[in-house]
């Protein structure tokens, strides 16, 4: 990066996002790719067996996509901005604690060792309070995934159910399209 950027940011915050950035985005990667990987390879296969199986619960299924992914993509930029917050916060708070560090004859001399204390304190209270917001975030944005998924469940074995009971569908048929769905 340009000199003025060194100039500009704090070593300790460089530091803090070379250590802490890199390991997100490590996790993100190594544990995400697999599992994305792995599940679209299982909605393909499924969504084909649940058309197979019975069009009509397949599409009405389908229908349920938009449901799901709508609070995903819209909430989940609110989660996006906690976390780059829960990031900004810890970085700020490891720049404090390196340039005090790293100064602490400075510190010691100008008796400051209290003020220091309580601003460090300050500071990793708000990274603390800033990764909460974003794990409850993400907490409320699971719960109401998982609702919603299960919802759309729960209408298709009702809807299921009326077929059987009408003779357009047999409890065998709406079962295995109930695992496909799930």
């Amino acid at each position: 990066l340009s000199p003025e950027f060194y100039e500009s940011q704090k070593t300790g915050e460089v530091v803090s996002r070379l250590t802490a950035d890199t390991t997100q985005i490590k996790a993100a990667f190594s544990s995400t790719a697999s599992i994305a990987l792995r599940n679209l390879v299982m909605l393909a296969g499924t969504v084909a067996m649940m058309i197979y199986t019975s069009p009509k619960l397949a599409g009405l299924s389908l229908l349920a996509i938009p449901l799901v992914v709508l609070p995903l993509v819209t909430y989940g930029r609110k989660v996006r901005n906690l976390s780059r917050l829960a990031q900004d916060t810890l970085a700020a708070s490891a720049a404090f604690a390196q340039e005090r560090l790293s100064a602490m004859s400075t510190v010691q001399s100008n008796v400051q060792e209290q003020a220091t204390q309580t601003s460090f304190a300050a500071a990793t209270e708000l990274a603390f309070g800033a990764a909460a917001r974003r794990t409850l975030a993400r907490a409320v944005l699971t719960a109401a995934i998982i609702f919603v998924a299960l919802g759309s469940i729960v209408f298709l074995l009702w809807y299921g159910a009326s077929e059987v009971m009408a003779g357009n569908l047999t409890g065998g048929t709406l079962t295995q399209f109930l695992i496909y769905a799930v």
